[in-house]
Formats: C-alpha cells, sequence, structure tokens
C-alpha cells in the first residue's frame, strides 16, 4: 500500500525479485509462478536501498531509514548482520556491496562516505569528498576506486587501498 522503495533482482535465483516498500515490509517474489516467496517486516524502520552480497549466501544487505545496515539469509528470520545507526549517518540513502563482498559502502544525510567491514560489521573508513550530502555511492568493478555524487551532482573519485599486513 506504500511506495516502493527499492527493487533487486537476486543474483542466484534468475526468477527472484525482491522489493522494499516505505511501509516496512521486504517482500521476495518469484516470477515464474508469480507468487511471494518470503516476506519481512521491518518493525522499526523502512529499507531505503537493497544490495546482495556477491558470494556465499547472497545475503540481502539494506540501508535502513533509522541509518542502519541489515544483513539477511534468504532462509533465516533473523538477520545475520546489524550494523548500528551512527551519530554522523543517522539516515541512509544508498548502499553499495563491494564487488568480492568484504565491504559495503555508504553515504547518508552529509557529506561522508563510510565503508565498513561485511563481515564483523566494523567500520574501517569514513571519507569526505561531496561538498554537498553525498547521496549515492558505488564500487568500481575491480574493487579499488569507490566513487559517490553529491546532492549537487558534484562527482567524487577515491582510491581504495587495504593494507594486507594490518588484516
Amino acid at each position: 500500500s506504500e511506495p516502493v522503495t527499492s527493487v533487486l533482482c537476486d543474483e542466484l535465483v534468475a526468477s527472484i525479485c525482491h522489493t522494499a516498500a516505505a511501509d516496512n515490509t521486504i517482500v521476495s517474489l518469484d516470477l515464474k509462478s508469480g507468487k511471494r516467496c518470503k516476506y519481512r517486516v521491518r518493525p522499526q524502520c523502512f529499507v531505503r536501498y537493497l544490495g546482495q552480497m556477491p558470494a556465499g549466501e547472497r545475503e540481502l544487505v539494506t540501508a535502513d531509514s533509522d541509518g542502519g545496515i541489515t544483513m539477511f539469509d534468504f532462509d533465516l528470520e533473523e538477520p545475520t548482520l546489524y550494523i548500528a545507526p551512527h551519530d554522523d549517518s543517522p539516515t541512509m540513502c544508498s548502499l553499495s556491496v563491494s564487488p568480492t563482498g568484504a565491504y559495503l559502502a555508504c553515504c547518508g544525510a552529509g557529506p561522508h562516505v563510510f565503508v565498513f567491514d561485511a563481515k564483523t560489521g566494523q567500520r574501517v573508513a569514513r571519507v569526505k569528498y561531496n561538498s554537498t550530502r553525498a547521496v549515492a555511492v558505488a564500487w568500481t568493478p575491480d574493487e579499488k576506486q569507490l566513487v559517490s555524487v553529491g546532492r549537487d551532482g558534484e562527482l567524487c573519485i577515491f582510491n581504495w587501498y587495504v593494507d594486507k599486513d594490518e588484516q
């Protein structure tokens, strides 16, 4: 009954489509049968963005209206990972899963892009390149750069480097 906020075609099963709506629901549909195959209600918030891990269980990843990030295994009811909202970004407007699935990049209410470790949920970076609110973020296919765009249209590209000795 509320507007759809995000849609995602499943990367593992081509006939599955996931939708999120402003009424706090996530619905997974089997396009072949025309039937709903999964239904979740998020009691505290609605999903602004749906993503999916590129390997393993292919968990759904959500950027939530309360500023949190949640990861769901399709077959389980409870989240497999929850990253609580942080003070400097109370809302999320975009999320990008890195090509290897190692990192989650997101942006929200301000000019910052945040990067989290996808396994532990720990924040590993906070960068500010946009002069206005960052409204979208994406990884390059080689996972060497992040691209963000500000509300004013400013496009920022920054290099992503992880010291393998520190991991």
